[in-house]
This record gives C-alpha cells, sequence and structure tokens, in this order.
C-alpha cells in the first residue's frame, strides 16, 4: 500500500519538475539573459556595440530587446552623408577638396570619394608615393609613418593612431574616455565581456581554470585554479599595470605629471591620486613652481606685464613660456619708430623696396598718415618689345626701360654704351605730362607711340628708319618734322631697318630702307622718306618682320609686301620682292578659322587660328621654327603645329625660333636653341618653357636670339643670347632658361 501510493507521487514530482525546466528555457525579455530572437537583453549584447555596428564610438541601449543605436549617431559612421572629420575625409558625395591641386598634389583632376570614406588619390599626379611607408608632403601619414605623431600627441587619452589610404590620420582608434562596455579594450580597462585581450588564468600566474571579465572591465579570477593573480607581487603585464609595489619603472613624471608618488590599486591598475595633487601640463591649472603658465592660466603674465600696451599672451604648449605674438603696441606714426602695425617710419622703410613688394621698378615711400608703404611710384611692366640686341619694356607709369646693346642711341637714354640693366628712356622732347603707351623695337632703332598718340623714335637712323630723312643718330626720341604736328598716331611697328605707323584713319605710313620693298609703295629706295603704303582699306593691325610689313585690314583678309625671296610674305607671288601690298592667301586655313595674331621673322611668318587653334606657318623653316620639321618652302600659310592640350592665345618669332603662350599661361618655343627649358638644344617639337615663381606668364616677345617673357606679376624675363646684355640680369652670361630683369 505504501509503496503504491509513493509511487504516484514520484511521478508527478517527475512531470511539475520537467515542466519548471521547460519554462525557465522559455524566452524571456527582460530577464537580463540574451535568448535566440533577442538583439539584446538588459546589458546584454552579444557580440553587438556601437564599433561592430558601423560607427566610430558610443554606447548601445536596449529598449524591449531591440537595440538603440542613438549614443552612437553623435559618432558617425561611413555613408552617412557626413564627414567625421577625425576618420573620415570624405562621405559619399561629401568631398570638401574638389581638385588634386587643393590637396597639395599636381594636377585640377577631380577627386572621388572611396568606399572607405577615404579620398581617392589615383588621378593626382605625385600621389603615387601614398603607400611607400614614408611620409612626405603633403601626406600626413603612411603606413606605420606618423611624422612623430600619436593619439596623445593629438590631444587623446590614448589608443593606436591609424593611417588612411589616402594617407591622412584616422583617429578612429584613439579615444578620450575610458567607458566600460562599449566593447573596445582601452585605457584602465583589462577586458570588455568576453573580450580578455588575450589574458588566461595561466598568464596572470594561475594554475588553470577559466577566466573572466567582471563588470568594472577587470579580470574576474574566481574561475581561476591555484596560487597568483593580481596581489601576489609579480607584475603580469599587459593585463597588470602594476602589481604590490611593481611599477615596471613607472612614476608620476614618466606619465606626464609634474611631480608625486603613484600606488597600486587592489585591482592591481595604477592609483595616480598622488600624481594629480602636483597636476600635469595640459589640465589648464598653474602648477608653480613646475610650470609657468598652463592653458589659459598665466598667473600674472600679461601683454602689460611684459611691456606691451596691449594684446593677448598664450601659453606655450610645454607650459615652460608663454608667447607675446599676439601683444602689440599702440602705433605711433610719426614718433620715428616702426611701431606694431606699422609699415614703415619717414624714410625708415625696414628694408623694403618696390622691388621687394613685387613690383618692377619705382621709389618706394612711406605714407606720413598710417605709416604704411606708399606705392604710387612702383611700377608693373605692361609690354615687352625684344629688338636684335636689346630690349625694351613698357611700365603703367607710361616710361619705357631699355637694355641691352646701346651704340647709336638704340637705349634711348642719351648714351651709345651698352647696359646690362634696365635703364630709362628720356623723354626730353615729351609734353609735360605726356607719358608712352606702345613700343616697338628694330635692329638698332626704338619707336613708340605716346598717351597723346604722338610718334618717337631713336636709335640708328643711316637708314632713315628714325625720322624719315639723314639727320644722324637720335639718342633720346624724337618727333619727326616730316609729319604734321597734329597727326594723330594708331600703331607703330619696327622692322630692321624700317618703320611703319597707322594713323587715325587707318592708313599706313612707311619710311627708311625699302630696297627690298618693304614700305608698300613701289620704293626701293634705301632711305625713304614717310610716304602712304597703297593699302586699300582701314587697317587696325601691323606687324613688320626683318625686312616684310604686313596689315589686318578692318574688313577682314591680311595684306603683305616686302621681301619675298624665301616666299616669306605668303601671298603665293614668285617674284623674290613684292612692292605693293598682295592679300595673304589663306586657302590652306580650315574653314571658319582666320589669323588675327600675326609674327614675322626672317624669311617667314607665322600666325595662330582663332577658331582652331592651329599654328599656320609660310616662307622657309630653318631649324624646325615651324614647329614642324617640314623641310620645303611653303609657299601659302599651312598648318605646321596643331597643339595638343589648350588653345595659344599668343605667338611671336623674329629669327631662328618660334614661341606661342597659352590660355593656361605656359609657353613653348620651338626652333634653335636655347628654348627656355633649361638646355640649349634645338626642336621642332615645341619644349616648354620654365614656369615662373608667379605661376604663368601674360606675354611674350621673341628678338633675334633672345626672347623675353612677362609673368603674372608683371615683372619681366629673358633668356637665350646675352652678348650686350640684351637679357637684363646684369651679366653678359647667355641663359638657357628665364632669368629675372633686375630693377633699374
Amino acid at each position: 500500500m505504501f509503496r503504491s501510493a509513493i509511487l504516484p507521487l514520484i511521478a508527478l514530482s517527475i512531470v511539475l519538475a520537467a515542466c519548471d525546466e521547460k519554462i525557465a528555457d522559455s524566452d524571456t525579455c527582460g530577464d537580463g539573459v540574451l535568448d535566440p530572437g533577442e538583439a539584446c537583453d538588459g546589458e546584454s549584447f552579444g557580440s553587438s556595440s556601437c564599433l561592430s555596428l558601423g560607427y566610430y564610438g558610443g554606447i548601445l541601449a536596449c529598449n524591449a530587446c531591440t537595440i538603440v543605436e542613438d549614443a552612437c549617431v553623435p559618432f558617425g559612421r561611413c555613408g552617412d552623408g557626413v564627414i567625421q572629420g577625425d576618420n573620415e575625409s570624405c562621405d559619399g558625395e561629401n568631398i570638401p577638396y574638389t581638385t588634386c591641386a587643393s590637396l597639395g598634389y599636381e594636377g585640377d583632376t577631380v577627386v572621388t570619394c572611396g568606399d572607405d570614406c577615404r579620398l581617392d588619390l589615383s588621378t593626382c599626379q605625385g600621389a603615387e608615393s601614398c603607400g611607400d611607408g614614408t611620409a612626405q608632403n603633403p601626406e600626413e601619414c603612411d603606413g606605420a609613418d606618423f611624422q612623430g605623431e600619436s593619439c596623445e600627441s593629438l590631444g587623446y587619452l590614448g589608443g593606436d593612431l591609424g593611417c588612411g589610404s589616402d594617407c591622412l590620420r584616422d583617429t578612429s582608434g584613439c579615444f578620450m574616455e575610458t567607458v566600460c562596455g562599449d566593447g573596445k579594450v582601452q585605457g584602465s580597462e583589462r577586458c570588455e565581456a568576453t573580450d580578455l585581450d588575450g589574458a588566461t588564468c595561466e598568464a596572470l600566474g594561475f594554475e588553470g581554470g577559466a577566466l573572466a571579465c567582471g563588470d568594472d572591465c577587470h579580470f574576474d579570477t574566481g574561475g581561476c585554479e591555484g596560487e597568483g593573480g593580481c596581489g601576489d607581487g609579480i607584475l603580469q603585464a599587459p593585463w597588470e599595470a602594476c602589481d604590490t609595489d611593481e611599477f615596471a619603472g613607472a612614476t608620476c613624471q614618466s606619465l606626464g605629471y609634474n611631480d608625486g608618488y603613484i600606488a597600486c590599486t587592489p585591482a592591481c591598475d595604477l592609483d595616480l591620486s598622488g600624481c594629480e595633487l602636483f597636476g600635469f601640463c595640459g589640465d589648464g591649472v598653474l602648477d608653480a613652481p613646475y610650470e609657468t603658465c598652463d592653458g589659459t592660466d598665466l598667473g600674472e603674465i600679461t601683454c602689460a606685464s611684459l611691456g606691451y600696451s596691449g594684446g593677448t599672451v598664450t601659453c606655450d604648449t610645454d607650459c615652460t613660456g608663454v608667447d607675446d605674438g599676439q601683444c602689440f603696441n599702440v602705433p605711433t606714426c610719426g614718433n620715428g619708430t616702426i611701431d606694431e602695425l606699422e609699415e614703415c617710419e619717414a624714410t625708415d622703410l625696414d628694408g623694403a623696396t618696390c622691388r621687394s613688394l613685387g613690383y618692377f621698378a619705382g621709389t618706394l615711400g612711406c605714407s606720413a598718415e598710417g605709416c604704411v608703404y606708399d606705392t604710387s611710384d612702383c611700377r608693373r611692366v605692361v609690354q615687352l618689345a625684344a629688338g636684335e640686341q636689346h630690349t625694351c619694356a613698357l611700365d603703367d607709369h607710361g616710361d619705357i626701360w631699355c637694355w641691352g646693346a646701346g651704340d647709336r642711341g638704340v637705349l634711348g637714354n642719351g648714351q651709345t654704351t651698352a647696359s646690362a640693366t634696365p635703364v630709362r628712356v628720356l623723354p626730353t622732347n615729351l609734353a609735360t605730362g605726356e607719358g608712352f603707351s606702345l613700343v616697338s623695337t628694330g635692329a638698332r632703332h626704338t619707336c613708340a607711340l605716346s598717351t597723346d598718340w604722338k610718334l618717337y623714335c631713336w636709335g640708328r637712323n643711316d637708314s632713315c628708319q628714325v625720322t624719315g630723312a639723314d639727320t644722324g643718330d637720335a639718342l633720346v626720341p624724337v618727333f619727326s618734322d616730316l609729319f604734321n604736328p597734329a597727326t594723330s598716331f594708331g600703331l607703330v611697328t619696327a622692322g630692321r631697318d624700317h618703320t611703319c605707323a597707322t594713323n587715325s584713319n587707318g592708313e599706313v605710313f612707311c619710311w627708311g630702307d625699302g630696297s627690298l620693298g618693304q614700305l608698300g609703295r613701289g620704293t626701293t629706295s634705301t632711305c625713304s622718306p614717310p610716304g602712304n603704303a597703297e593699302t586699300t582699306t582701314t587697317v587696325i593691325d601691323l606687324v613688320a618682320g626683318e625686312y616684310t610689313t604686313c596689315a589686318q585690314r578692318s574688313g577682314g583678309g591680311i595684306d603683305c609686301w616686302g621681301d619675298n625671296a624665301d616666299q616669306a610674305l605668303g601671298t603665293g607671288s614668285a617674284s623674290p620682292l613684292v612692292g605693293f601690298p598682295e592679300q595673304l592667301l589663306e586657302t590652306n586655313l580650315e574653314a571658319g578659322d582666320f589669323l588675327p595674331h600675326l609674327t614675322l621673322g626672317d624669311g617667314y611668318g607665322c600666325g595662330l587660328g582663332y577658331t582652331t587653334g592651329k599654328i599656320y606657318c609660310w616662307g622657309s623653316n630653318p631649324n624646325g621654327r615651324f614647329c614642324s620639321a617640314e623641310s620645303t618652302l611653303i609657299t601659302t600659310p599651312s598648318v605646321t603645329y596643331t597643339p595638343l592640350y589648350g588653345t595659344p592665345s599668343r605667338i611671336s618669332g623674329r629669327a631662328s625660333r618660334t614661341c606661342f603662350m597659352k590660355l593656361d599661361g605656359s609657353v613653348r618655343c620651338c626652333g634653335e636653341g636655347p628654348l627656355g627649358n633649361g638646355t640649349s638644344g634645338s626642336s621642332s617639337s615645341p619644349v616648354t618653357v620654365t614656369t615662373p615663381p608667379a605661376g604663368g606668364w601674360q606675354q611674350i616677345s621673341a628678338g633675334y636670339d633672345h626672347v623675353c617673357l612677362l609673368d603674372t606679376d608683371g615683372l619681366p624675363w629673358c633668356f637665350g643670347d646675352n652678348t650686350d646684355g640684351q637679357l637684363g640680369d646684369g651679366t653678359t652670361v647667355t641663359r638657357d632658361g628665364p632669368v629675372a630683369v633686375v630693377a633699374p
């Protein structure tokens, strides 16, 4: 009976026990246990963290067993369209740097953003070095080379500094505070959830067992077996920062504090409270006598205490001194001393000159109001004209400066000696207030228009090229008595020994040597007075070569006349001398093209196609001055060079070389060397002239054996033959690349 009664009870107990076990295994959100189907439960997130979800930091929250990322969002993630500056250099379409040049590399190629939110530098010239392991400008880092920077030097508490694929720093591995539960073992933490940072019971000095991570992110050694662990007096690095009296050499000073003592906590972490009493540089508290200042805590130091009248003092980064760079003294213009905010005082210019401020010439002054530089007399060059062995430059004040060979008075300064530096053309015969507005150079004579539209010439006159009469050489600018004093001129151009000009009606007058028909009215006299070239319509541009002249007609078309021995006129005429204007044949020009820019040299001419940017040349081509290897005479303008990149905007040639300038400010030359690229070699293909410091050119003028260029700052540069100082650099040394013309 007893046995039969107890058996049902045992069976019932088993059934009830089975029911209890089934309830314990059921999914219960909120029990702190991460069950299948739950993303989180209480403080349990499994392997999920803000970092694993793609964010750069933050702490997850759990609501109804669903992960809440709100505390991750402020740290951002790649792909959210917002650039997290410490970790990303771009994000999707959000790209702060649009070109390679804006990043410090060569080229104007547009930069794109990679899937890793780093800039794609593959199209940038010079960026090929990114990835070679050596950080070099403009890279912030490269591989493990951070140029001495670390998380700590960038102001973080610690961590591992990274380097992105674009060689810009990635601080996502740095941290500013230690947060237990964020899934990252950092700072004083030893572990995070299941991440034991590689530690084991054995590594901590125990014989074995199972190591766990406590809620405080320190090791829980309760499951370890045998002796050992924290408190055994043996430092188990890297999981213990200290153990009893063992600190691995660490001191307050080695940790950045000014002084103090350290202790070891029961959890084998460093106790820095004894260090904190003495502070550290960067905590914003002045800890004397170890520091002079700290952050904004400057003690009693002010600009006034340092002897200034005002301003702001800042603390040096090492807290041992102050920076008074923002302190100032109230300027008192006229006290004889260059005070703060003043540039000069009376005649004291602090060593500055017009040239040091970027101008070509002039005398720098000091304004009595405000003691700032007076640049009213400082000049920039606005036009260059290179002759046979001399060069002239017109400045923005209406003065002309010349240098090089000076015989026969070609420099216009009243002398007949050469000068390797610029000398001022004397405006002896100009009216008061009258200056120059245009200059043109021949072989040994120079002509210019004045601001009153008068014509002046100077230099050699044995062919009547200066005055139109055999009146001897002119050492300073003179106005020809053969012209009506009331005549106004619009253009002037000087050939080797002849001169042509247009009046206000667009009529062409030429004088000087006409032996090869270059005066355009049939005469072959070697010394002719001014006469009307027989052009049929108004002329809007005029160009002279060695023994040739061409005029651009207002209604379109070009007329040329003079020496045609090498088909140099391009008119198709077989006559070696063309004494009257003939039309330049444009039958080989591409449809819709015309030639607004011409240059004439010795036995040839070239022009720029306005719509195509192609170079058309005619005549003879020794040394490849057509920018081609064409060896036969070209009777009419034909394409000799097609630029690959960019349309040329100017062209200039005189004897054995031709140069053209492109819209981007670069200049290329071809023909007989030197061609301005640093070598003396000749080339039938264009070579690039060395770029000036200003970054580009704005004008070009080719002489007989030298070339001069004007940079974007208005400073002249020259290269080539320098026998008579025609380069203006103060020497007579031939130059293979551009050298700056010295200040007069």
